[in-house]
């Protein structure tokens, strides 16, 4: 979002508003407005008709606007000093949190996905904490030039494999389906042939009704509903 030099920082010594602002992607930041305006749009909207989820729009806002001074506070520092060091140990701790849920989680809408904290605390989703250190760690071997041919693409697919198999148990099917095109796209940026990248997608094809068949009832509906939907919209007019 914001480039950073190191230079300039010693020079000034702080971040003037007019240095900052003219750092900002302001491409990237519209295109975060505007998911997040549709997002809470559609919330509200669900809102209208069912009086029990009313008020979730405003909770997401209050997300929404403190996961963006999060983004910004990050985006002001120079990761470029310490990802490296750091990408393997957070990967660690991620699957590490990973394993603790599947023995110790708390079961919400049929997955087994979030932690209970002492104190009183707010529960967490080792999951989501799994997708920067996921995306870091796969960065980190993927730019390393050492790790070239195959034994580098195996290395990554196996480090993305860990993860997505442990969330597999949970199960929790939405977030895995945001790790696998990460894989792939460290992949691709490594360099992986068509043909490799052909096979698993024919794979993952031949694989998918195995993977329908064994998912909960609910996941299903949804699946039908997706591909049925004008049908869904009728029904739900001739209803109300």
């Amino acid at each position: 979002m914001i480039s950073s030099n190191p230079h300039s920082r010693r020079r000034r010594g702080r971040f003037p508003l007019s240095g900052l602002l003219g750092r900002c992607d302001w491409l990237l930041l519209a295109a975060m407005g505007c998911l997040l305006a549709f997002s809470l749009l559609y919330i509200r909207c669900v809102g209208l008709k069912n009086p029990h989820v009313q008020s979730y729009w405003i909770r997401q806002a209050v997300f929404a606007g403190i996961g963006l001074g999060v983004f910004v506070a990050a985006s002001l520092v120079d990761y470029r000093r310490w990802w490296r060091q750091l990408a393997g140990g957070f990967y660690a701790v991620s699957v590490m949190l990973l394993v603790l849920v599947l023995w110790f989680g708390t079961t919400i809408n049929s997955a087994k996905s979030w932690l209970a904290l002492p104190g009183g605390l707010p529960a967490i989703q080792p999951a989501e904490l799994a997708k920067p250190a996921v995306i870091l760690f796969l960065s980190m071997l993927g730019s390393n030039s050492r790790l070239s041919g195959w034994k580098g693409h195996a290395l990554v697919l196996a480090a993305g494999a860990l993860p997505i198999g442990l969330i597999l148990l949970q199960p929790d099917w939405g977030t895995v389906l945001v790790f696998l095109p990460t894989v792939a796209v460290i992949l691709f940026l490594r360099g992986i042939s068509w043909k490799a990248v052909g096979v698993v997608v024919l794979m993952g094809i031949a694989a998918a009704p195995l993977l329908y068949e064994s998912m909960p009832e609910y996941r299903k509906d949804r699946i039908k509903t997706f591909l049925n939907l004008s049908e869904e919209v009728e029904r739900t007019e001739a209803n109300s």
